[in-house]
């Protein structure tokens, strides 16, 4: 690129063009960037050609798949995206700390999670003095798409995705849980289960199953997978994880639960549960998700930390 592209009339250039930039290029769409920035078509069309006027290139190219970024296009979002993160997160800090003096000011915390770890997320979160005044957590367990998450996360409509993987994503950061084990939860003084339970016996109680609206192909089903794979039966199936939890305290049914779950759940109703080495643990593998110019974000790193946690462990 010669100098005189910064020279003459353009040679001052809005920041604010960045931005939209920025958003262009991680939505790959210029609707889905003024719907995340919340402005009109026409804003984000306006700002694209005063980059190409500054620039003297197309900037992004429009395929039938959305926009393609250009090379300097691409070059300049590698090097501007870490300063606005940076400048982001410093912001970010500074309503931290003005949170904690204002009563008056509420910020709105949106986590995507199933019903189980709602559960017991909030279950920690109550527990913590520091965010009972001047915050609203949000949980939502929908959607269930992996594409309508990550567009929620891009667009920041969503500030912590707990679940599986849901792809890669220039935008998205993931971290993966600690090593996630399966139990078998079950009432306390069950008739039949004692210190031990194998596949056979496994198969011959009563289950209640852990689905969601998505149906037997969801990624957030890899037990469904499991069980079929066994041939093993399970009677009832719900969608709801609490439910399954109120109908096993109160009959011989047995669920499925990540380990880290099971203490709270018997320390607040009459169960036991026991590790099976049979399940296929590996497969089971859960991540937070959230923006990338989050990374900094000292509330959602707090909420991460308690999810890695020794005590999410149960250690």
């Amino acid at each position: 690129m010669t100098n005189d592209t910064y020279n003459g009339k353009n040679s001052e250039l809005d920041l604010n063009l960045l931005i939209l930039l920025n958003a262009v290029i991680e939505t790959g769409s210029a609707t889905l960037a003024a719907e995340r920035l919340k402005l009109s078509s026409s804003s984000i069309s306006y700002a694209l050609n005063k980059l190409r006027e500054h620039f003297s290139d197309p900037i992004v190219i429009r395929t039938a798949s959305g926009v393609k970024p250009t090379l300097l296009a691409i070059n300049l979002y590698n090097n501007t995206r870490p300063l606005l993160d940076e400048l982001n997160a410093t912001l970010k800090k500074f309503d931290f700390a003005g949170s904690t003096e204002l009563s008056s000011h509420s910020r709105t915390i949106r986590i995507r999670c199933n019903s189980i770890i709602d559960f017991w997320l909030s279950h920690q979160l109550i527990a913590d003095k520091k965010y009972q005044q001047g915050y609203v957590f949000e949980f939502t367990s929908y959607p269930h798409d992996r594409e309508q998450c990550l567009e929620l996360l891009r667009n920041k409509q969503i500030d912590i995705d707990i679940g599986f993987h849901l792809g890669n994503d220039r935008a998205i950061v993931k971290k993966p849980f600690p090593n996630v084990k399966l139990v078998v939860l079950f009432r306390s003084d069950h008739p039949r289960i004692s210190d031990r339970i194998d596949k056979k016996q496994l198969a011959q109680e009563v289950k209640f199953g852990w689905i969601n609206r998505h149906g037997m192909n969801s990624p957030e089903n890899p037990l469904l997978s499991w069980f079929t794979e066994k041939n093993i039966h399970r009677t009832y199936l719900s969608d709801s994880m609490i439910n399954c939890i109120l109908h096993i305290v109160n009959s011989d049914a047995i669920t499925i639960v990540p380990e880290f779950i099971a203490p709270l759940l018997c320390e607040l109703f009459s169960l036991r549960y026991l590790y099976c080495n049979f399940f296929d643990d590996e497969k089971y593998v859960l991540f937070c998700h959230t923006h990338k110019s989050n990374s900094d974000d000292p509330v959602l790193n707090d909420i991460i930390n308690i999810m890695m946690g020794e005590e999410r462990r149960g250690l």
